[in-house]
């Protein structure tokens, strides 16, 4: 199932704009203001917003401790319970997300109805989004571009969702099968279709987890960094790696082929399934020719004992 799709509605961020005053008068009931987050919400989330504005400073100091780069704003944070919101500015292609960032107004809007207030996920979904905000600014600020499979992958790496092991098989089988889109195409095939959404998504989790399991948690406060100065984010990636962005793809793509075996391959792809009853068979017929030519060998040997005896 898809979790979060986010990335790709940001680049419709600006035809989705805050609410307007009207709006928000019929949306939320209360406006609260914390010392570092603003919070909209209704009767049905009130409860949600002190649990939120609590930990707020917390999914803050982890973001900027990951990625070395501040958000100079309050976020506006709207907890939204009523489902034709998202139907009405997003669309029902997306009634699974579980929350958007709109970076041109600096919010963040939560759709409550996918959130268990009594789980971590809203704060894992939370920090996701702020992650968006802080990069989406970032590349403003130095007006220089950000590839979407950074963003989502970083997103996903910082707050924790970046580990699924089934995702890690398709790609890999992709990966074999040289299907994989190479990153610097990664635009023009990234949300195309359902299924090309999943896999830029998986690619990003993917990428962006091993990016760290090779150079640690840090190296995105490095790549940032060297963005500052760097003409594009090639150039920072290699200078903060020491190798260049193509040669870590094909390492990444090593990596993945790497780390499942061909029975693997064979049995989720199902070709193993298919032909195991067919293997079977085989086995089972030849223990049978091999036991018919055992007992037949027994009879000859018998018979030639028998005959030399009459004689």
């Amino acid at each position: 199932m898809l979790k979060i799709f986010v990335f790709f509605i940001l680049l419709f961020s600006s035809e989705i704009s805050i609410l307007s005053a009207q709006e928000e008068k019929d949306q939320f009931h209360s406006i609260l203001d914390y010392p570092q987050i603003h919070i909209f919400s209704d009767q049905t989330t009130s409860k949600l917003a002190p649990q939120i504005a609590d930990v707020w400073p917390a999914i803050e100091s982890t973001v900027h401790r990951s990625l070395g780069v501040t958000f100079p704003r309050k976020v506006l944070l709207c907890l939204c319970s009523k489902e034709e919101w998202f139907t009405q500015h997003l669309g029902s292609y997306w009634s699974y997300i579980s929350a958007v960032a709109l970076p041109d107004s600096d919010q963040i809007m939560l759709r409550t109805s996918q959130i268990s207030p009594i789980s971590n996920h809203w704060r894992e979904t939370l920090t996701h989004e702020f992650v968006h905000l802080v990069l989406i600014e970032y590349e403003r600020k130095l007006k220089k571009e950000i590839p979407k499979w950074y963003h989502e992958g970083t997103a996903e790496a910082v707050s924790g969702q970046g580990h699924f092991d089934n995702d890690q098989m398709d790609l890999a089988l992709n990966s074999y099968t040289n299907r994989l889109p190479a990153l610097e195409h990664f635009s023009k095939t990234f949300g195309n279709s359902e299924l090309e959404l999943k896999l830029g998504y998986a690619v990003s989790r993917s990428i962006c987890g091993y990016l760290e399991s090779q150079y640690g948690k840090h190296i995105h406060q490095n790549i940032l960094r060297h963005l500052k100065k760097a003409p594009d984010f090639s150039t920072a990636f290699q200078q903060a790696t020491g190798v260049s962005l193509q040669f870590f793809e094909t390492q990444w793509k090593d990596a993945l082929k790497g780390s499942f075996s061909w029975l693997d391959f064979l049995w989720v792809s199902g070709i193993l399934l298919i032909f195991l009853p067919l293997i079977l068979t085989c086995i089972l017929y030849r223990q049978k020719a091999k036991r018919r030519r055992e007992l037949y060998k027994k009879w000859e040997d018998e018979g030639e004992e028998e005959f030399g005896e009459i004689d």
